[in-house]
């Protein structure tokens, strides 16, 4: 059995597959026990139970991974970068685990920042927030609806890309370039939607006048909080996430609703 964690996690799981031969589902807790680690470290290399059954090979028909080349490259690059950190990831590194030459990723991505661009692009939030800022400019939606549907959308994503997430925020604060990727394409564009919604909703009458971008970052905050605390302190926390979503909601919108007229 391989040295590195990783490796004895992925070697464990797959022996768990070859054993229970799909009559049982392989958990979590299950291959932390086997491979002599805890669920926290599981976690650190693998987002979720089926981030681990992809990189195990499973073959189930439910965690497979993409057959085309682009989001193999897409996905290998999540991986390099959960567990070695967006800074210190290679092309070399992510082309090896999509099972690619360098000259076969090079095909759809030249350099080590257009991958990140595509990575970025990927993140279904991207597309959920524009989708949101369209339709607060029609005025047909309430902003309790849109809130519920940009957090559960996002926070569905982070806890598929929990560890990425996490490497990728403490990373910033250390190398620039990890910081500038967080700018350009992922929180530097999220938060202004957001904020932008806040504005818009407080020009029409629904909001007390307050910081649109101050009531963005605790909103976001709120979800990201949530998404790095499981599953090391998942026992502590509402197990419930849509439960979960709509308090958040709640505490935002009380918050800031615009008072009743005559009080």
């Amino acid at each position: 059995m391989g040295d590195h964690p990783r490796d004895r996690i992925l070697e464990t799981t797959r022996a768990l597959l070859d054993r229970q031969a799909g009559m049982r589902p392989v958990t979590i807790g299950q291959v932390a026990a086997a491979a002599h680690v805890s669920r926290a470290t599981v976690y650190r290399y693998f987002s979720d139970r089926t981030a681990l059954l992809q990189a195990a090979g499973a073959t189930n028909g439910t965690v497979q991974r993409p057959v085309d080349p682009r989001g193999r490259i897409i996905e290998a690059a999540f991986e390099v970068f959960a567990e070695r950190g967006l800074h210190a990831a290679t092309l070399a590194d992510i082309a090896n685990r999509a099972g690619l030459t360098l000259s076969g990723l090079h095909w759809h991505f030249k350099n080590k920042d257009e991958l990140v661009a595509g990575v970025a692009e990927s993140l279904p939030i991207l597309s959920t927030m524009m989708q949101e800022a369209l339709r607060a400019q029609m005025g047909d939606v309430d902003l309790e609806t849109q809130l519920t549907h940009i957090a559960t959308v996002g926070l569905r994503m982070m806890a598929h890309r929990r560890s990425a997430l996490r490497l990728i925020i403490f990373e910033a604060g250390v190398h620039p370039d990890v910081a500038q990727f967080g700018r350009t394409h992922t929180i530097g564009r999220m938060l202004p939607m957001l904020a932008g919604l806040f504005e818009l909703h407080a020009r029409r009458g629904t909001l007390r006048p307050g910081s649109a971008r101050a009531r963005a970052q605790a909103f976001a905050g709120m979800l990201i909080t949530l998404a790095l605390l499981r599953p090391a302190f998942d026992d502590l926390l509402e197990p419930d996430d849509e439960e979960t979503i709509r308090e958040y909601v709640q505490i935002m919108l009380r918050g800031v609703l615009a008072a009743p007229e005559g009080a």
